[in-house]
């Protein structure tokens, strides 16, 4: 057995390795190479992998932020920290002695960075944080601990009608002058007001997905007036059409079904362009319920996990 840093020629025997042990997380070569050989935050020296017999048997990568993101991951408030995603292990006892060995190594690679501490994911926004079920076990062993409980939710669009009374709501809040509309330029203005005022973090996202030449009917807002009171959209990134995602409601408006409305309105426009579903990787589980209302429904529960180094 011996571990060792990725070589970038052995890439397909990882993609391989990744779809096989993660089947609910596949990677395609294009973002395999695109969004994680490219991230800015990837070390190939966070690269390891474990050879047995010659042949690569399990990997880790293992990140830390390297620079200032466009997704809200402050460079400051994660200085200390180093992530894991993912750790390629096989479902088996010796996949798991495997992933304890690979623990051990980047971890001191971490240790070697003068990190504190280890978490799951927390990085990559192309794919969920937390650790299903079957590796929770593996982490457990090798001293992390369960820190919360993260969601995935998917709503089926197929017939898919507005719930009556959030259909009600939406027509009290149009009398009232609210709409709910596409992007369109002249609204600039009033939607950077908005993410300045209620979650710049995701203004640059907003902005990227403009970049990249996105349909300005996959964005949605409220607006009362001419002030932007919420936003949503789908097509996360422009790799993941079905994923729902960010949802931001002013401070204001929290509380008055708003929120609730705004998701309704993006679902019925998802089912007017023929998808059949739509979901988001991520949800803390008091949340559930608020979106269970738009018929979302849970398909997956993974463990937020760390370890103290």
């Amino acid at each position: 057995m011996k571990i060792r840093k990725f070589r970038p020629e052995e890439w397909r025997n990882i993609i391989q390795l990744w779809n096989r042990t993660l089947p609910g997380d596949p990677v395609s070569e294009n973002i395999f190479h695109k969004w994680l050989l490219t991230d800015p935050n990837y070390d190939p020296y966070g690269f390891r992998v474990l050879e047995s017999g010659g042949m690569i048997v399990a990997a880790v990568i293992g990140w830390h932020q390297i620079a200032e993101s466009m997704f809200g991951n402050s460079l400051e408030d994660n200085k200390d920290r180093g992530f894991i995603f993912p750790l390629l292990v096989e479902d088996t006892d010796e996949g798991f002695e495997y992933g304890s060995a690979l623990l051990d190594d980047i971890e001191n690679y971490f240790r070697a960075l003068g990190k504190r501490s280890v978490h799951i994911n927390g990085l990559m926004p192309l794919f969920p944080d937390g650790a299903d079920s079957n590796l929770c076990t593996l982490y457990l062993r090798n001293g992390y601990v369960k820190v919360g409980e993260i969601c995935s939710m998917k709503a089926d669009l197929y017939k898919y009608r507005i719930d009556p009374g959030i259909k009600d709501h939406i027509l009290e809040m149009e009398k009232e002058g609210f709409t709910f509309v596409n992007y369109h330029p002249d609204d600039m203005p009033a939607i950077l007001d908005f993410f300045t005022e209620e979650n710049n973090e995701f203004r640059a996202e907003f902005q990227k997905k403009l970049q990249w030449g996105a349909p300005h009917d996959e964005f949605l807002f409220v607006k009362k007036g001419e002030k932007v009171v919420g936003y949503c959209q789908h097509n996360h990134y422009g790799y993941q059409p079905e994923r729902t995602g960010p949802f931001i409601v002013a401070g204001s408006m929290r509380g008055k079904k708003t929120g609730q409305a705004m998701v309704a309105r993006l679902l019925e426009s998802m089912a007017f362009k023929g998808f059949h579903c739509a979901y988001f990787n991520t949800c803390e589980k008091h949340l559930c319920d608020f979106y269970a209302k738009n018929g979302y429904r849970v398909f997956r529960e993974k463990w937020v996990l760390q370890k103290s180094l």
